[in-house]
């Protein structure tokens, strides 16, 4: 006999919503949101002569 790990039923159970609220609930702690109105630095990348193109 095959296992199911999944609904086999397309009604979301009680066991669904549930795992459904605490995703919510976990990803949204984990959130983070930024606000900035001057660019982020970043530091260049030096490029190898290997790898750099010329510039027309």
């Amino acid at each position: 006999m095959a296992k199911f790990f999944a609904s086999t039923t397309p009604e979301i159970s009680e066991r669904e919503k549930h795992n459904m609220e605490r995703a919510r609930k976990i990803a949204s702690q984990g959130m983070v949101l930024l606000s900035t109105t001057a660019p982020c630095p970043l530091k260049r990348r030096e490029t190898s002569p290997s790898s750099a193109t010329a510039a027309g």
